[in-house]
């Protein structure tokens, strides 16, 4: 000690902190093995403080669950033998609450290994979609009231912008916090209301025919971009008039009552009483004016305007579609927004150039003018929308006796059995994450039947067939465009997927996997083969085990013909792939094979 105090303490001064040791345990979840989270605790604590713990760590995936209901398992597995977890009540020992942490790992934990299994507890179906509507309530009424939200101008400069996209108030705009990396990625936002898709279907369209005099009015509108104004107020003066003109709508200046901040401009349509903000528009005199992107800055406006005491009834009957514009200097660009849940914002178009771009550059007038008109024509749309879900006769959404709501879903609800519309009603999404395009649903009908529907940009539509006609997939009920509807604008490359519901677990929710499990699922991926198709995705999330113990596959969007389907662009770098499978590489039989010995062995 005299090496450490070479002079004698004061007798009143602090001279040795004692840091507590801490635990490191290494813990996946019993769904997601690909994932591994480190959560560090002091091992004073006990089982049920791990729990707490473990449910922080694992945000959003775990907000609907109630931290005592993980079970939690003590094992010392190597990575490599991940495949030991099919027998988890017989490789690991379960944690129980009161438990400390000092006794179970009384050894230490051993570096390299997994310490910690992580399960939801087994819950009725009644019970998910009760736990699933608390927790969807919970979220609609922090987003709508209890979150607060600085001014859009101070929202959307960098610094308070990547505070609240650290969650949880984040907007799903695609954006994140760089030290805290989120999936703020939502569904297509022409789903969530006819008017996005119109645009988006109408503004790129070479096909799509503006009429002349709007090409006029966008003739005379395109110089006012090219100018440099020496204030906002100037290129406010002369950008306003010509703009609606345009878009044939009328741009005020309007004072929020939550907050007493002005948006540059919006275009309100009244729906009896009930103010309906159609258009939100945010403006720079340059790009770099304000310190801030406008389209951010639009985005809170949005935000602010939906919260608004005003808008209480209308967020009530629905999610508050509104198309959003930022200009700056030359440049134009043109979002949707919606409010579920969440506040869902999407980038309609990239920011567009908006004056000529040299001489003899009649197509830019016509590239502008489709994309204003389409505008014009979207909007006019919104409005007659609104007029309609305001007078149909489904209930308010009340958050304090919240039921399944259309205002939380997307709006395409019909698909075709043999020619015939058929109707369904969402019931709840069947993933936690914010990009979850799949739904369980049932249909509308004498004999109503439950449904997965999915959204979709590609489905190996035969390798499903082929399999479900083996039995060995859930029967394929509709595949193709959504827009099966009269009078429904084109979606474009989106496709939806319909099948029957299978009543069962996914093999990464089940404890332990029936005795046939991996011959049942050998002969499902030979049979694949035989029939000259390739799965592609053979994971445990995508392989179901149904109440009668039948293996069934139930996610066919990278499955394809042998030698011509290839892997998507983007595939997760946290998932360990089979040798030589990357973003547009072809899918080979063999991958099919690594994964079945590498998962589900």
């Amino acid at each position: 000690m005299t090496n450490i105090f070479p002079n004698a303490p004061h007798p009143e001064h602090l001279h040795i902190v004692i840091r507590p040791l801490q635990l490191k345990l290494n813990c996946i979840v019993f769904d997601d093995p690909d994932y591994v989270s480190e959560v560090k605790i002091a091992p004073t604590e006990s089982v049920s403080a791990l729990q707490k713990a473990i449910k922080d760590a694992n945000k959003p995936e775990f907000d609907h669950v109630d931290a005592a209901h993980l079970k939690l398992w003590q094992v010392n597995i190597k990575p490599k033998d991940l495949y030991l977890l099919n027998a988890i009540e017989d490789q690991g020992v379960a944690l129980e609450s009161l438990t400390k942490l000092s006794e179970a790992f009384a050894d230490g934990v051993e570096h390299g290994c997994i310490h910690v299994v992580i399960q939801q507890s087994a819950v009725a179906q009644g019970e998910v979609k009760t736990n699933y509507m608390a927790k969807l309530n919970e979220d609609f009424k922090n987003a709508s009231s209890h979150f607060n939200y600085p001014s859009p101008s101070a929202a959307a400069k960098s610094k308070e912008y990547c505070s609240i996209q650290r969650g949880p108030r984040e907007l799903c705009d695609g954006r994140y916090a760089h030290e805290k990396p989120a999936d703020t990625t939502a569904p297509p936002i022409q789903l969530f209301n006819p008017a996005f898709a119109y645009f988006s279907s109408k503004a790129f369209d070479p096909e799509y025919v503006v009429p002349d005099e709007v090409l006029r009015d966008i003739q005379n509108l395109m110089p006012t971009f090219a100018a440099i104004h020496s204030s906002g107020n100037d290129r406010k003066v002369n950008i306003t008039p010509l703009l609606e003109k345009v878009i044939q709508q009328t741009l005020l200046h309007t004072k929020s009552r939550h907050g007493g901040y002005i948006p540059d401009a919006v275009a309100v349509h009244v729906h009896g009483h009930i103010p309906i903000h159609l258009v939100v528009v945010e403006e720079k005199n340059e790009v770099g004016d304000g310190d801030s992107d406008p389209s951010v800055q639009a985005s809170f406006s949005f935000v602010h305007l939906t919260r608004d005491s005003q808008s209480t009834e209308l967020r009530s009957k629905c999610n508050c579609p509104t198309f959003l514009i930022a200009h700056a200097g030359p440049w134009l660009a043109v979002l949707g927004a919606v409010f579920t849940e969440k506040y869902i914002v999407q980038r309609l178009t990239d920011f567009i150039w908006i004056p000529a771009r040299s001489a003899l550059d009649d197509d830019q007038f016509l590239r502008i003018g489709r994309v204003l008109y389409a505008l014009r024509e979207s909007v006019a749309q919104l409005r007659d929308w609104y007029d309609n879900v305001l007078e149909c006769g489904e209930p308010p959404y009340d958050a304090s006796r919240p039921t399944v709501h259309s205002r939380f879903y997307p709006t395409p609800d019909t698909y075709l059995r043999n020619e015939i519309s058929v109707q369904f009603k969402y019931e709840r999404p069947l993933e936690h994450d914010a990009s979850c395009v799949t739904y369980l649903a049932k249909t509308q009908e004498d004999n109503p039947i439950n449904v997965v529907v999915k959204f979709v940009t590609r489905y190996g539509e035969d390798v499903h067939m082929a399999m479900a006609e083996a039995g060995f997939a859930p029967k394929l009920l509709y595949y193709g465009k959504i827009d099966v509807g009269k009078g429904m604008p084109s979606y474009g490359g989106l496709r939806m997927v319909v099948m029957e519901y299978v009543d069962g677990t996914t093999a990464c929710s089940s404890l332990r996997l029936p005795p046939n499990f991996h011959q049942e699922l050998e002969d499902a991926i030979e049979y694949c083969h035989g029939k000259g198709f390739v799965f592609g995705d053979l994971r445990k999330p995508n392989i179901m085990i149904t109440k009668d113990g039948k293996v069934q596959l139930i996610d066919f969007d990278w499955a394809g013909r042998k030698d011509e389907v290839k892997y998507p662009v983007s595939i997760s770098s946290a998932i360990r792939w089979p040798k030589g499978a990357q973003g547009l590489g072809p899918i080979l039989e063999e991958h099919d094979r690594d994964m079945l010995v590498r998962y589900c062995s």
